[in-house]
């Protein structure tokens, strides 16, 4: 192995193995804290300066062994070092990066189901739990609701009972809480109406 690759690999694994580690300490922050304050427990507001200002330098040490190798680069004008160091720390982020925004699309997606008129018309009642945000896209894809006549909506999704959200549409169906990485507000299909005739439907949320 020549110099080269060796720098690059030991050096990528250093920033891998850098990552980790300070991602641990950040994720177990508090804990950790209260370790060194000699209590079994604190709140993120409880922690005195000397703690943040730690914390801080903890989150400061990749960019700190950065500049250090930068400085070393250019005095010895070996590049291979700080490339696979910052390297590593970019393809670190990434893969956390992937991991957090891709597992609520896979799991999105594994957890759809074809559409079922029974159980679709089942969550107009009350302690609805939410199983048409699963449904709907194999609804959407597989029926055209635009240009149905009221009752046959009606037929195929039930009257949805009354809701405050979205007073302009004619039709509101709850399907279920949001997907995605932050699941904090709900989606709904709304459907709107010319007369007796659809002539809009889509997912929205709140």
């Amino acid at each position: 192995m020549t110099r080269r690759n060796a720098d690059a690999l030991k050096f990528g694994l250093f920033g891998v193995a850098t990552f980790v580690i300070i991602l641990w300490v950040q994720l177990s922050w508090l804990q950790i804290a209260a370790f060194l304050m000699g209590r079994d427990g604190i709140i993120f507001d409880e922690q005195p300066p000397w703690i943040r200002a730690l914390a801080s330098g903890v989150a400061a040490v990749p960019w700190i062994i950065g500049a250090v190798l930068l400085v070393l680069a250019i005095g010895r004008r070996r590049w291979i070092p700080l490339l696979a160091f910052g390297g590593a720390q970019l393809v670190c982020i990434a893969g956390v990066l992937g991991v957090l925004f891709g597992t609520p699309i896979v799991k999105d997606y594994a957890s759809r189901t074809a559409f079922d008129s029974s159980r679709w018309k089942a969550e107009n009642r009350r302690g609805a739990e939410g199983v048409r945000v699963r449904m709907v896209d194999d609804l959407l894809r597989r029926r055209r609701l635009v240009g149905m006549k009221r009752a046959e909506l009606e037929s195929l999704l039930g009257s949805p009972p009354p809701t405050p959200y979205f007073r302009d549409y004619d039709y509101v169906y709850w399907l279920g809480p949001e997907r995605g990485l932050f699941s904090i507000d709900s989606e709904w299909l709304v459907v709107r109406c010319a007369g007796d005739v659809v002539v809009s439907a889509e997912v929205v949320t709140d």
